[in-house]
């Protein structure tokens, strides 16, 4: 991908791993919308939801040295079986869980952290929350919750730590 602002100049590739099954199955979907993506210390990891209206999704990790090139993400579906065996045998899977809008995603050395918002909601009383991810296991390992308060408390943040 090539991004051109000005003359700000952007030369990337951006790796899709839509679905993680062959055929027409769904077993193993998990995708194929892409909301997040951070790279950290060689790996890649995307957000990846069902639809653009979703909350939970799925986080996809991968070392970009184990993709043999920029195309062969996205023909998984297609690949013979021994050559998309070994592909998705390198490729880490979290759980379905809550990630929000799933754009607010970065990286540490050790974890990942998402703001876990509910872009659907409007005006809403409701916290946010940010979770704390390992990129050992991609399993949360702390949640924060907190909220912006309104206009008369100007613009305070209120959190607490889940464990």
């Amino acid at each position: 991908m090539y991004l051109k602002s000005g003359s700000f100049k952007l030369k990337t590739y951006f790796y899709q791993p839509a679905t993680l099954s062959q055929g027409r199955s769904q077993t193993g979907m998990v995708g194929p919308v892409p909301e997040g993506m951070t790279i950290s210390n060689g790996s890649m990891y995307a957000t990846m939801y069902k639809s653009s209206h979703n909350t939970r999704a799925h986080i996809v990790a991968y070392k970009l040295k184990n993709v043999p090139n920029r195309y062969i993400m996205q023909k998984l579906p297609w690949l013979p079986w021994g050559q998309f065996t070994r592909l998705a045998s390198k490729i880490k899977i979290s759980p379905y869980i809550k990630l929000g809008h799933g754009q607010a995603f970065s990286a540490t050395h050790k974890y990942i952290y998402a703001i876990a918002n509910d872009h659907l909601l409007r005006h809403s009383s409701q916290s946010e929350e940010i979770m704390q991810i390992s990129k050992k296991d991609l399993q949360i390992k702390r949640i924060w919750t907190f909220k912006i308060c309104n206009k008369s408390a100007k613009g305070v943040f209120h959190y607490r730590l889940n464990l």
